[in-house]
C-alpha cells in the first residue's frame, strides 16, 4: 500500500512539474508574441488568451489574443479586438495573422470562455482549418440563455482568412417561474466535412437537433418532459472567399 502511494505521489509530482513547465513555456511564448505586436499585456484580457499546438505541424502554435478596445459599467461590459495568429513555437515569430476590431463583446450576454478547436476540418488536400470558439451566458435568472459559437480560419500566405464567422453550435434558452414551471429549447449543431466540393473547398454539412422541453410540478416533485424534437440539415458552400449557407443536398 505504501509503495503504491509513493508511486502515485511521484506520478503526481512529475505531472505537476510538466504542467508548470508547459505553463511557463506558454507564458514566454505569449510575451514574445505581444512584444512583436507591440501590445502591452495590460491591454489584453489575459484570462482569455489561448494557445494550442497546430496538430498537423507541431512546430507551430495557434495563439488567440483578445485586446481590450472599450470598457463600461465598471468593467462588466466590454469590447475586445481579436488577434488570431499562427506562430513559430521555437521563436514566437508570427507567421500568419488575422485581426478584427471589436470582434468579441461581453455585456448582458456575458462572455464566459474563448477556445481553440483543432478538429480535422480538412477542406481540401492542401487546406486544414482550425476553429476559434466562444461561450456566452445570459444574466437573467427567469430567462436562462447560453450560446456556443465557432469561427473557422485557414492559412494563406502570411495571413489567416476567416471562412466561417460565429456559427452557432449550441444555443439554450427558456422561460420559467424560478420555482419549477417553464419551457426550454436546446439546439445543438454538428459540423460534418462533406465529400462534395464547391469552388475547390469541401461543403460543410450542418446537422442540427432542436429539443423542446417543459418542466412542471407533479405532487411535490418538479419533473421535466420532452415535448418535441426536430432535426434540421443545411449546408455551407464556399463562395467568394468564405462559406455561405444554402439548401442541403444530402445523398
Amino acid at each position: 500500500m505504501k509503495k503504491h502511494l509513493l508511486i502515485l505521489l511521484l506520478s503526481m509530482s512529475s505531472y505537476l512539474e510538466v504542467w508548470a513547465a508547459s505553463k511557463e513555456a506558454d507564458s514566454l511564448l505569449i510575451r514574445q508574441v505581444l512584444k512583436e505586436l507591440k501590445i502591452p499585456i495590460a491591454k489584453t484580457k489575459e484570462e482569455f488568451i489561448r494557445t494550442k499546438a497546430m496538430p498537423n505541424d507541431p512546430g507551430k502554435m495557434i495563439v488567440s489574443i483578445p485586446v481590450l478596445l472599450s470598457e463600461e459599467d465598471g468593467g462588466s461590459s466590454y469590447t475586445m479586438d481579436a488577434y488570431i495568429l499562427v506562430v513559430e513555437l521555437r521563436t514566437g515569430k508570427i507567421l500568419q495573422q488575422y485581426y478584427e476590431e471589436g470582434y468579441w463583446e461581453s455585456d448582458a450576454i456575458r462572455l464566459e470562455d474563448i477556445g481553440i478547436d483543432t478538429a480535422p476540418y480538412r477542406l481540401n488536400p492542401q487546406t486544414r482549418a482550425f476553429g476559434i470558439t466562444t461561450q456566452f451566458a445570459g444574466s437573467s435568472a427567469p430567462n436562462p440563455y447560453s450560446q456556443n459559437t465557432i469561427s473557422l480560419f485557414i492559412q494563406q500566405g502570411n495571413t489567416l482568412i476567416k471562412v466561417v464567422d460565429k456559427l452557432v453550435l449550441e444555443q439554450y434558452n427558456g422561460e420559467w417561474d424560478m420555482r419549477c414551471a417553464g419551457v426550454f429549447e436546446n439546439k445543438k449543431t454538428l459540423i460534418e466535412v462533406s465529400n462534395t466540393k464547391t469552388n475547390g473547398y469541401a461543403d460543410l454539412l450542418l446537422n442540427s437537433k432542436i429539443t423542446n422541453t417543459e418542466s412542471y410540478k407533479k405532487a411535490e416533485e418538479c419533473e421535466e418532459k420532452v415535448v418535441k424534437i426536430k432535426l434540421n440539415k443545411s449546408v455551407l458552400k464556399f463562395s467568394k472567399g468564405y462559406y455561405q449557407i444554402g439548401p442541403a443536398k444530402i445523398k
